[in-house]
């Protein structure tokens, strides 16, 4: 890695970073990296929902939009 910097975290939260990258035998920039992915999807996900929610009960549009949600995050 050529560009690093240093991130202050508990020493808790250090060793379970540890453990997760030992465990899935990658980085713990990598871990990190995932969990910030994984926190962008959910976010995107739970925008989605409060647009459907928001556009009312017709099933059909429902459909639609649950579709869209499915594209928009790759499932």
């Amino acid at each position: 890695m050529a560009d690093t910097t240093t991130v202050r975290v508990k020493r808790s939260t250090h060793e379970a970073l540890s453990a997760a990258a030992r465990d899935h035998a990658v980085s713990a920039d990598e871990v990190i990296t995932a969990g910030l992915r994984a926190l962008a999807r959910e976010e995107k996900r739970r925008a989605f929902e409060e647009a459907a929610r928001r556009l009312g009960s017709d099933p059909d549009d429902r459909a639609e939009i649950a579709v869209a949600i499915r594209d928009v995050l790759g499932e």
